[in-house]
């Protein structure tokens, strides 16, 4: 992999019984470090969750795209992650003072996440719009929007939020509002996105996961490996073709698997290879 300057890295991930990683030949500690200089982005049959599931599923994706574009984000969600969980563990004791004690840092975090993340999902709907365009999805998503929900009431501060809510936190024994709360609306043509259909829903999908692949080249300098499980079903041949052509477009390192025997688009690539895999053997086609 190359960095931002050029220069060539060299990394490695070992599982005997625990998993262990080395870059350049020397140890890491913790898998935060391997994640950030390796990216990669999947799309599989559970990608649809993204869509149709809990919002747990698109704060997940957001907060992977603000901890690979976003500079300081991780450290103020690790700020605010402690100050919510040693605020919620004074709650269930009963413990108000000391709930009151960790609302400011809660607070002060949990603003500079929000602010991360509208900022980021500004970006990211210019860059999928982009995507959807090289893959030649533009036609089939019309109006793409996406708006993010904070997690509280936006006409209040975080800080106004936290106050009105407290009675309630301390009688359940846990924080009802911020940044833990927040979701995405994704819409097209004025449409909630969960309700079109399940090809629209994968042009979307694939188009978010190349909007924020393209943001993270742009802004980090590097760009992700993108897996893609079964991309054939569900779309018909053109859509196929146009998506592999808008990859090799693009320039990333893409792995594609399917249960046909070709995919449109790839056949007699030069930047491609094929393997079959059957019965766990894995032979260059």
């Amino acid at each position: 992999m190359r960095d931002l300057h050029g220069g060539e890295h060299r990394l490695g991930v070992s599982w005997e019984g625990t998993r262990r990683s080395r870059l350049d030949g020397r140890w890491m500690e913790g898998h935060a470090s391997v994640a950030e200089w390796l990216p990669v982005r999947v799309l599989h049959a559970g990608s649809f969750d993204l869509l149709t599931g809990s919002p747990e599923e698109r704060r997940r994706l957001l907060d992977w795209g603000c901890f690979h574009s976003v500079r300081g984000y991780r450290w103020h969600w690790q700020q605010w992650r402690r100050a919510h969980e040693q605020r919620n563990a004074a709650l269930r004791k009963g413990d108000r003072r000391a709930a009151r004690e960790f609302e400011r840092p809660l607070v002060d975090a949990g603003e500079n996440i929000t602010q991360a993340r509208q900022a980021y999902i500004d970006r990211w709907e210019i860059n999928t719009s982009e995507a959807a365009r090289v893959f030649g999805f533009s036609q089939r998503l019309g109006d793409f929007q996406v708006h993010l929900r904070v997690g509280w009431d936006r006409d209040r501060s975080l800080s106004e939020a936290i106050a009105r809510s407290r009675d309630s936190d301390e009688e359940r024994g846990f924080g009802q509002v911020g940044p833990q709360r927040a979701d995405i609306d994704l819409r097209f043509d004025g449409r909630v996105a969960a309700e079109a259909s399940r090809g629209e829903q994968k042009r979307l999908i694939t188009a978010l996961t190349g909007g924020q692949a393209r943001m993270l080249e742009r802004e980090a300098g590097r760009a992700p490996v993108v897996l893609l499980d079964d991309v054939v079903s569900e779309l018909d041949v053109a859509a196929v073709e146009g998506l592999m052509s808008g990859l090799l477009e693009f320039g990333w390192q893409v792995l594609v698997t399917t249960v046909e025997p070709h995919i449109p688009g790839l056949e007699g690539g030069r930047t491609t290879r094929l393997f079959h895999v059957e019965h766990g053997v894995v032979t260059p086609d």
